[in-house]
């Protein structure tokens, strides 16, 4: 295992998705403003701030437990939260990454084991990043995206800025999921890494179908009847009960860990996620044949009440078969390419090196 340069530029360009979707996030709201239009300024701002508030919340409390267990990043007690209230938690590990990951790359002067060491250290920063950019795709790209779809359609018109937010959002949701599985293959010894090519692109594709179709499905729920959307509080509930009926033990805190648990609610109304390290076929199957079936509910509303605008065929005939490929994808993947797990193994010689860990990656959500 190695940090190769070119990890080190797909760093970078994680960085420069993260800040252009949010950037183009903040500038449309501020667009919003400007024109009067106070509430979808508010909405567009809400979603924002309450996914970046909720992942510097996660961000600092791993900061902490790292530090309580010795663990240094060259960065004071003090100096993480300020830098975490002025809401550079991802910014500050993304800086770790490559700092660290400069080093990984350079010429070696020292042991092997050193070397080893400090790519453990990279990987484990990136797998840290990771994790923290799955909580921003979900809580704040996928919502912005239906947010701005429905505003678009509804007005029958869009300006560019709010076409360039739907398409960052769509990117970010794309780089956060692909990026996530390749860190938490590469991160847990008892997995084979997701190779690149051919897995990671259908990997990719039956993540990026089947959330399209879940958003497409959401937003023209919404233009239907904005108040069923509020059929989606049953949904997150749902997914919310699961996590609690799991007993996820991820948070270090009690508190923290309801949090999570919240959370992990909300991202299982776009995707399905494995939220113990166990067997996924019943239930993945169980998640996406629930999914078809509201997907199907919804294109039925659609069909009886008999809208008038001309986008509603497009966006249903768009669901249909977005899910249908999606669900393609899904079968070839967990068919022919899902990497075949280890047994479990002993820790070897990269392993039982005496340095920090981050065992966070172990207690996550899986797939």
């Amino acid at each position: 295992m190695m940090f190769s340069k070119c990890r080190f530029i797909f760093t970078i360009l994680g960085v420069l998705t993260y800040a252009v979707d949010i950037g183009t996030d903040v500038w449309v709201s501020f667009v919003y403003f400007m024109e009067g239009d106070y509430y979808w300024f508010v909405l567009t701002l809400l979603c924002v701030f309450s996914a970046t508030l909720t992942v510097q919340i996660f961000s600092y409390s791993w900061f902490k437990d790292d530090q309580d267990q010795g663990e240094e990043h060259g960065i004071s007690r003090h100096g993480v939260v300020v830098l975490h209230l002025l809401q550079m938690g991802i910014f500050t590990r993304y800086g770790l990454v490559l700092r660290k990951g400069l080093r990984a790359i350079q010429p070696r002067h020292h042991n092997r084991d050193q070397d080893r060491g400090i790519v453990h250290e990279v990987f484990a920063h990136a797998t840290d990043v990771s994790m923290l950019r799955l909580f921003e795709t979900f809580l704040e790209s996928a919502p912005q995206l239906i947010l701005q779809t429905y505003i678009i359609l509804k007005n029958g018109k869009g300006v560019s800025i709010q076409y360039a937010t739907v398409l960052t959002s769509l990117l970010s949701i794309a780089w956060a999921t692909v990026d996530y599985q390749r860190c938490l293959r590469r991160s847990l010894h008892h997995k084979k890494e997701m190779a690149a090519g051919l897995p990671s692109t259908v990997y990719l594709l039956y993540k990026l179908l089947t959330v399209t179709s879940r958003l497409l499905s959401i937003t023209l729920l919404t233009l239907l009847n904005y108040y069923y959307a509020f059929a989606l509080a049953a949904v997150w509930l749902l997914g919310t009960v699961w996590a609690f009926v799991q007993k996820t033990d991820f948070c270090t805190s009690k508190h923290l860990e309801v949090l999570y648990r919240f959370v992990i609610g909300l991202i299982l109304i776009f995707t399905y996620f494995n939220i113990k390290d166990q067997n996924t076929k019943t239930s993945v199957i169980i998640y996406y044949v629930f999914q078809v079936l509201q997907t199907s509910v919804i294109l039925v509303l659609v069909f009886f009440l008999n809208p008038s605008p001309a986008y509603v065929l497009p966006i249903s005939i768009t669901i249909g078969s977005t899910l249908s490929l999606g669900v393609i994808f899904l079968i070839l993947y967990y068919k022919f390419l899902h990497p075949q797990n280890y047994g479990a193994r002993e820790a070897d010689e990269i392993d039982g090196l005496d340095r920090p860990k981050t065992p966070r990656i172990h207690k996550f959500i899986h797939q």
